[in-house]
């Protein structure tokens, strides 16, 4: 009788353990780098902190500003944090041809959160209002880098997550 409840507890302790190891991995944050349609990567400018100039995308190679971490809200939906521990903002929630993206938030808002959507091997960003991220001409740009105005998924809208 002992060894059948001393097997119970220990049985049951570790469904415990894999419950919660289960629950740890699927909230936690993860690593990775955006990579645009045409091979270039979302660089955070100045691993973030800023309101101007805050995206490029012309990166080749991968260093630490090219670098975010999404972090799960609900469902789909992901902050994206700078190597510096900013957050990516949709300015306005989305909608717009310049200014689109800040990255000096410090807390998580509904325009700070983003739609992971499946697209064969990518992923379409949606903010808040519904609109798209857009790497301009597919990435490649210092200026005028990303827009948040896309209302349909074209290549531009799609990024491939490279874990680090």
């Amino acid at each position: 009788m002992k060894i059948n409840k001393r097997l119970t507890s220990v049985a049951l302790a570790s469904t415990f353990l894999v419950l919660f190891l289960i629950l740890i991995s699927s909230t936690a944050s993860a690593q990775y780098a955006l990579q645009t349609s045409n091979r270039y990567y979302l660089t955070a400018v100045g691993g973030g902190g800023q309101t101007t100039d805050a995206i490029h995308s012309n990166a080749t190679v991968i260093t630490g500003y090219e670098t975010f971490y999404l972090i799960p809200q609900s469902g789909s939906w992901y902050a994206l944090q700078t190597s510096n521990g900013y957050y990516l903002t949709a300015v306005d929630g989305g909608g717009k041809t310049t200014d689109a993206i800040h990255s000096d938030a410090t807390v998580i808002t509904k325009n700070e959160m983003f739609n992971l959507i499946p697209q064969g091997g990518s992923y379409a960003l949606q903010t808040i209002r519904g609109n798209y991220l857009t790497a301009v001409d597919g990435g490649g740009k210092t200026t005028y880098a990303i827009r948040s105005d896309a209302t349909v998924i074209t290549k531009n809208e799609t990024f491939i997550l490279i874990h680090i």
